[in-house]
């Protein structure tokens, strides 16, 4: 089953060397070793993006509004790259 989730980049001393750090959509961070982006075609999905909408006011329901790039600076927090939404499979029991 697939879920989107936000890529936060590799792990560090958890599972494989591929196993990546994903946010879900209720503000937890999960482990996972097999994800894929969303192709170009399902970015352009309409029933994607609406759910794209939903998951991203879901999580600013959880964590609360992204800071500005002024609010980063005030707290010296270096530049980070956006990430893109990415897909997960995860599996279920």
């Amino acid at each position: 089953m697939l879920h989107l989730g936000k890529y936060l980049g590799s792990s560090i001393d958890v599972g494989p060397t591929m196993t990546a750090m994903i946010l879900q959509h209720d503000g937890e961070v999960v482990y996972h070793s097999t994800y894929q982006s969303l192709t170009v075609e399902e970015q352009a999905d309409l029933t994607i993006q609406k759910d794209m909408i939903t998951f991203r006011e879901s999580v600013e329901d959880f964590l609360g509004e992204k800071l500005t790039h002024n609010e980063l600076q005030e707290l010296r927090i270096p530049d980070i790259p956006e990430f893109y939404l990415m897909l997960t499979r995860i599996r279920t029991k």
